[in-house]
């Protein structure tokens, strides 16, 4: 198993125990989800992935404009919260934005992480 992969894999398994990350990242930032993950809202201005289908699961949080890990892989699901018009890019392990959303609001109850490495919410 390659670094990436198991880097994703471990990550992916911690985040499975229902935490939630801020801005500041998944890793750096995990932190307890309250009583369930499944009620976290996704804030206006917000771009939120989540790691299970159904915006349930671990979340990230993506407030500021940059690039972010996605280190799950499989279904999850996301919301583009931002303000009016404003495009998330998917990319891929090598960085190069491979999918785009129509622009805020948007959003997908089943989306497959599985190719998607990046999210860069702006």
């Amino acid at each position: 198993m390659g670094t990436s992969m198991f880097r994703r894999t471990a990550v992916a398994l911690v985040a499975a125990g229902g935490l939630v990350a801020s801005a500041a990242g998944l890793a750096s930032a995990a932190q307890p989800a309250g009583p369930s993950s499944a009620t976290y809202t996704c804030g206006y201005g917000h771009f939120c992935a989540y790691s299970g289908p159904n915006f349930t699961g671990a979340v990230i949080d993506m407030y500021q404009c940059a690039e972010y890990s996605i280190p799950w892989s499989g279904h999850g699901s996301w919301i583009n919260n931002q303000t009016t018009g404003t495009v998330a890019q998917f990319r891929s392990d090598d960085h190069v934005n491979r999918w785009h959303d129509a622009g805020a609001y948007d959003s997908d109850n089943d989306a497959d992480w599985s190719w998607v490495w990046y999210v860069r919410n702006c």
